[in-house]
This record gives C-alpha cells, sequence and structure tokens, in this order.
C-alpha cells in the first residue's frame, strides 16, 4: 500500500489487481489488471501522476492514475520483481528482482539506464532504493549486505557492514543523507550515506523488519515487523550527524 497524497488517496494491491481508494470515503477510484503474474511490488511516483508495479514473472508496468491506462511498459528482468522504487524527482525508476540484478530506468522512454550485477545468487536480493536526486543506487541483498552505487558510473560507492541478515526493505531519507534497513533480529539501523557510518540501531520489534520509511522531513522513522507492530521512531538525535 501507498498513498497518492496528491490525489487525496491511497493505492493498494491484490493479486494481479492495483487500486486507487479515495482516502476519505475508500472508494473505489481506478482498478487495473496487470497481465503477468501477481504484484509483488509496487511505488507511486512523488507527484502522484503514476504507479508502478512488479510482478512475480518480472514484468514491471507504468500505470496513469488518473485514467488506470498503461503508460509504459519496462523489460528486462527474467523474474520475480520484488523492489521497485522512484527517484525523489520521479524522473527514474529503480528495479531489483530474484535474478540478482538491480535496474535503474528512465521513466518517461522507458530505457535502461544501467544494470547493477548484485554480488548474491539468484533470489537474494532484497530491496532496492534511489537517492532524491536519483544520483545513488542503495541494493540490500544477502550475503552482500547493502551497496551502495553510482548511478551514473554503475561503480560501487560504498558497502554497509551488516551483521544481522537483511529482512525486508531499504530506504533513504528525501534529502538523501540517510539510509535505513531492517533486519531479521529485529532491529533497526540507520546510516549516514556520505561515508556509510552508522549512527544508530534501534530495537524494539520482537520478529523480522520488513518496511522502514523516513517522513520527509527527516525527523521521523516508522517501522513495521512480522511482530505485527508498526514503530515510529524519533530521528531528531542524529539528523545532521
Amino acid at each position: 500500500m501507498a498513498f497518492a497524497s496528491q490525489r487525496n488517496g491511497f493505492v493498494v494491491t491484490w493479486g494481479r489487481c492495483v487500486t486507487l481508494r479515495d482516502a476519505a470515503t475508500a472508494q473505489q477510484l481506478i482498478s487495473v489488471t496487470g497481465p503477468c503474474g501477481a504484484v509483488t511490488s509496487m511505488d507511486v511516483s512523488p507527484d502522484g501522476r503514476y504507479v508502478v508495479t512488479g510482478s512475480a514473472r518480472g514484468a514491471l508496468k507504468l500505470w496513469d492514475l488518473s485514467t488506470g491506462d498503461l503508460a509504459c511498459a519496462f523489460a528486462g528482468h527474467e523474474t520475480n520483481a520484488w523492489s521497485v522504487a522512484f527517484s525523489g524527482d520521479g524522473q527514474l525508476l529503480a528495479s531489483g528482482s530474484w535474478d540478482g540484478a538491480a535496474r535503474v530506468w528512465d521513466v518517461r522512454t522507458g530505457k535502461l539506464i544501467r544494470e547493477f550485477p548484485c554480488n548474491g545468487s539468484v533470489g537474494t536480493l532484497r530491496s532496492v532504493a534511489l537517492s532524491g536526486d536519483g544520483r545513488c543506487l542503495a541494493t540490500a541483498s544477502d550475503p552482500s549486505g547493502i551497496t551502495l552505487w553510482n548511478v551514473a558510473t554503475g561503480r560501487v560507492r560504498l558497502e554497509l557492514i551488516t551483521t544481522s541478515p537483511l529482512s525486508g526493505q531499504i530506504a533513504f531519507s528525501e534529502d538523501g543523507r540517510m539510509l535505513a534497513s531492517g533486519f531479521s533480529d529485529g532491529s533497526v539501523r540507520v546510516w549516514r550515506a556520505r561515508d556509510g557510518k552508522l549512527l544508530r540501531t534501534y530495537v524494539g520489534h520482537i520478529a523480522a523488519v520488513r518496511a522502514v520509511a523516513f517522513s520527509s522531513d527527516g525527523r521521523l522513522l516508522v517501522s513495521g515487523s512480522n511482530d505485527g507492530t508498526v514503530v515510529l521512531w524519533d530521528l531528531r538525535s542524529v539528523v545532521g550527524r
């Protein structure tokens, strides 16, 4: 699920269906059905115009939320497109698949900009995230951990040391200064993206953390876990460090 605040709604997926619903009434506004397997990932563009979906068969589709029409299809992944993420300006799209590769696409043209061969084996790429300016790609995979890439050159910028298995999503703060991820031991960790310094480890969940997200001002972080809880963390002590 993701908010489409510019349309006063939220987007949900179920099976092959993607639905835009009114945030106040939950009334269905738009519904589309993908032709290529169950939806396994999705993200809403920053301007709220589009939703991108990844499927169990590797298909990536860009849908217009005003009409429900297919705006673009991105061809390249061979199997489960497990993670998708827009850049902050909405011009780039990152995708990660169980085929072991991450890719960055031009949203306007649908063309592949670059492929990033992650070092994990097939099926271990957990998540991808793009910095707000689209210059940095983060990938999370087992057993490689978290890698930061230069999108323009395709070169590795940093490799973050992780002592516990990754369990879910990674996310950049809106300004691109911080990166967060959840782990199978229930912890949430926040790094400084510039140099990979671990800023803080948060402990509160009792099961694997599957999702993390920063507030727009970077002062709060929310995490969701398999223990059925959602926790809001205060980042004011680490902002600016």
